[in-house]
């Protein structure tokens, strides 16, 4: 488990040691950023759809278009960063391995202290127990038209408990709750319906 305060900033990256092992650390990014897979491509996917010039002639209400922009993001360390901190964090550690060896009975005893050389540095992941997601998008009409609601659960059309409903102004927004009161009960209503 992760102490706090943090330990040491590096390069941006926040460091908080853990309560147990001496050698092992979690680090924190300042900020998300889009994941790659694993041909380094970011993991984002843009459908973007245009309307026919009849259905615009036939229905003046209607845009020119529209789309859904998908994206996966991460709260990690790169392995680039990770070497580096690695590197930093390594003077830390044996200078944290001979003292222990020449303390106390119960710190002797740690994890790692009775090794024969300094051990490893090595990095746990936090556990998240809550938090909450927000992307900042255009708000000008001119760019954006409607958009999906924030939401701190997933909820896709036919999940259980999930309801939808549309409004001219706003469009699609989904949203989870008692409300929903069958697994079929996710459903999406035009301005008109």
């Amino acid at each position: 488990m992760l102490t706090v305060p943090a330990l040491t900033e590096v390069d941006g990256i926040t460091v908080y040691r853990d309560d147990t092992h001496f050698n092992r650390f979690y680090a924190l990014p300042p900020a998300p950023r889009v994941r790659v897979d694993t041909d380094g491509r970011p993991a984002f996917g843009l459908l973007a759809y245009a309307l026919s010039e009849e259905d615009r002639a036939a229905h003046p209400e209607l845009g020119g278009g529209g789309g859904y922009l998908t994206l996966d993001t991460e709260f990690a360390v790169t392995d680039a960063d990770r070497a580096r901190l690695t590197e930093a964090l390594r003077p830390f550690v044996v200078s944290e391995w001979e003292r222990l060896r020449a303390g106390t009975p119960e710190e002797r005893a740690r994890p790692g202290a009775a090794d024969p050389s300094p051990p490893a540095v090595e990095f746990g992941t936090p556990t998240y127990t809550a938090g909450a997601v927000k992307l900042d998008a255009p708000a000008s009409e001119a760019l954006v038209r409607g958009r999906v609601a924030e939401g701190s659960r997933r909820c896709w059309p036919g999940t259980p408990r999930c309801s939808a409903s549309t409004s001219p102004r706003a469009g699609p927004r989904w949203s989870s709750g008692p409300s929903a009161a069958t697994p079929r009960s996710c459903r999406s209503r035009s301005p008109t319906s």
